[in-house]
């Protein structure tokens, strides 16, 4: 009896201190945790590049198959992150002049670097297909919508809690409030963004995001990123892209995948003397 009466007392007493650490995981809470990770995921993440393979179609008249070498970076002092994609591809034939320029670059990230990605990534853009002309086809979208600099500019709601690849998460709503916004048209309107992030409380970590973006002119553009543990890092990265734009007429499509990931060791000291 004693001993069980001890094993009782000791349940209880862990009972009670669940609960209180269940209670002390607010919403301010989460989101401090998720601004930590992504803080820390900027540092593990530059010079890591990945192979795309990018279905896109608009209704039934058009498809292109997109293979590309695809790398994300916050390099330290810069204001946002970056996405930039090579296409090396086009429905199985080779692009002329693209033998691992994404990848040379990535090894000496520099501020130099990051301007020629940005115009290689500007190339590529143009074998998009469909009527809405975008760049937010792509996963560096959802990290820039909730980077802690961009908080404020955010209104945050908890929406439920649920499981997500067995871990259990929140599933936290945000909506943009500040002007101007995150993401603009080419004529500068302001295009706000809402969606939902499915996070780790205990950690931070972020394992999927649904971002939707409208416009005035009546187009809005879905994008959904998930995020899975790769074997060749240690860290979480970008598995799946889906966007979905509808311009009132016609419904374009895409769905991508990330694998092969490798990281490189570079040298930022560049990058870090030379970016405001």
């Amino acid at each position: 009896m004693h001993m069980n009466r001890r094993a009782t007392s000791g349940l209880l007493l862990l009972l009670a201190m669940n609960a209180v650490l269940a209670q002390d995981v607010t919403l301010p809470v989460v989101l401090g945790r998720l601004h930590q990770y992504l803080s820390d995921y900027a540092e593990l993440l530059p010079a890591t590049i990945a192979v795309e393979r990018y279905h896109q179609s608009v209704g039934n008249f058009e498809r292109v198959l997109l293979e590309s070498e695809f790398g994300i970076v916050q390099v330290p002092k810069h204001p946002q992150w970056l996405g930039f994609r090579d296409v090396v591809m086009v429905n199985g034939k080779a692009v002329e002049g693209r033998d691992r320029r994404l990848v040379t670059l990535f090894e000496d990230l520099t501020v130099s670097a990051i301007e020629r990605a940005g115009r290689i990534s500007d190339e590529s853009a143009r074998f998009n297909i469909g009527p809405v002309t975008r760049t937010i086809n792509d996963p560096a979208l959802v990290l820039e919508l909730l980077d802690s600099r961009n908080a404020d500019r955010m209104k945050f709601q908890k929406d439920r809690e649920a499981t997500l690849n067995n871990i259990p998460v929140w599933v936290v709503r945000f909506v943009e409030t500040a002007r101007p916004t995150i993401v603009r048209t080419s004529s500068l309107q302001d295009v706000p963004s809402s969606g939902r992030a499915w996070i780790d409380p205990s950690t931070g970590r972020l394992l999927r995001v649904q971002a939707s973006i409208d416009t005035l002119r009546r187009v809005k553009c879905d994008v959904d990123v998930t995020f899975q543990k790769t074997p060749q890092l240690e860290f979480w990265v970008p598995a799946t892209m889906s966007e979905r734009c509808f311009d009132g007429a016609f419904l374009q499509q895409g769905d991508a995948t990330y694998g092969d990931y490798r990281k490189f060791t570079v040298d930022t000291r560049e990058s870090l003397e030379s970016i405001p």
